[in-house]
């Protein structure tokens, strides 16, 4: 009956299904990282708070708990602590699939199927299928790779067309209704130029293309507003604990190409917005760090970071809602003039928000837009 002999920090033995203390670590972990206490082993964790990024630190915790990999995915589909302590003892072994069921809804309506943004999966719009108006089923896009030994898509043309067959399969008469998350508004944009044209409407929520595809005096603007941010303490720091522990670890025949490399990207700096951040820092808040991803997140991101950077949209003759927000100090820009380029009817809202609160504290903001537009 046992499902593990012990539970260590770097590996659990699993045997049939889960016992007492298997759930007992499951709900230390969740009631540590939830702050809520207690959590009883039938309780949906997203219903005591949990949200996309919490769910990482939840997957984390029992990985380093287990040893085993978890995908966000298996915590939508297990949410409860019984439901993943039991999925731990006996893993499905089929595929999960690429449309994640957000919200059910009325068959006969057209769905809506969301893309989030990059290194992250539906979990992260969840918040925002919840607080849209309507009966509409809600499906969010899960990007391939994070079922371990699966490859991650590495251009946003392979992306949109993995989803593309399931999409058609859901429509309604081959009507429904596409949204992206940052990121995810490029997948969308790419899904709704390879599905027959009128047929879908499109949602852009503060998508914005790489920067080698803004215009000169968009480049020239972020340019400036970053160096004014460029902190010499930052830029000391960087080198000290980055730059030179990976130099003093590489052998000595490495070296010199390497520092010829480091002296290029230094050159070269104001010519690169995103490098130029990493030294910027915002004087009137402590940015907030990074959350560590799991390991199959992590490889979807970077195959993620790569198509992000070569992919240029091309134009779209349909119609598109473009909704953005506050733009943040170290990236100073609007999609706006880069999209009415490339859409031929575009409908441009602007929540006064900052982008890292459109799914949280403004999601109401944001989904009245959203509602609105689907409901025409």
């Amino acid at each position: 009956m046992n499902a593990i002999s012990s539970i260590s920090a770097d590996t659990i033995t699993v045997r049939q299904e889960p016992n007492t203390d298997l759930i007992v670590g499951l709900t230390k972990i969740a009631e540590r990282v939830l702050h809520i206490a207690p959590i009883m082993p039938h309780d949906d964790l997203f219903d005591m708070g949990c949200d996309s990024i919490l769910a990482l630190a939840l997957l984390l915790d029992i990985e380093a708990l287990t040893g085993h990999s978890l995908t966000p995915t298996d915590l939508y589909d297990a949410p409860t602590i019984a439901d993943l302590a039991a999925h731990l003892v006996a893993p499905s072994s089929v595929t999960p699939a690429s449309l994640i069921l957000l919200r059910p809804g009325d068959p006969a309506l057209p769905p809506i199927f969301m893309a989030p943004g990059l290194g992250s999966t539906a979990i992260q719009l969840l918040s925002l299928a919840t607080a849209l108006d309507g009966n509409a089923a809600i499906y969010g896009l899960e990007p391939a790779g994070l079922v371990p030994g699966s490859a991650a898509h590495d251009s946003i043309e392979a992306m949109a067309a993995g989803f593309t067959n399931d999409i058609r399969r859901l429509s309604v008469n081959g009507r429904c209704h596409l949204l992206g998350f940052c990121f995810g508004g490029l997948i969308a944009a790419e899904i709704a130029r390879q599905l027959s044209p009128g047929r879908h409407s499109l949602m852009l929520i503060n998508t914005y293309p790489h920067t080698r595809y803004w215009s000169p005096a968009s480049r020239v603007r972020a340019w400036v507003s970053l160096l004014g941010q460029v902190s010499l303490q930052a830029m000391v720091k960087r080198v000290t604990d980055h730059h030179i522990p990976t130099l003093r670890g590489l052998p000595w025949h490495q070296m010199p190409p390497a520092i010829a490399r480091l002296a290029w990207r230094g050159a070269t700096l104001p010519l690169r917005i995103f490098g130029l951040s990493a030294y910027a820092r915002d004087t009137r808040t402590n940015p907030v760090a990074e959350p560590e991803l799991p390991s199959a997140l992590k490889r979807v991101k970077q195959a993620s970071s790569h198509a992000f950077a070569k992919y240029l949209p091309p134009a779209y003759c349909g119609e598109a809602l473009l909704v953005t927000a506050r733009p943040p100090e170290r990236l100073p820009y609007d999609p706006t003039n880069f999209w009415r380029g490339r859409i031929r009817h575009l409908e441009v809202k602007h929540i006064p928000s900052e982008p890292a609160d459109m799914l949280g504290d403004d999601v109401g903001a944001l989904a009245q837009i959203v509602s609105q537009y689907t409901s025409k």
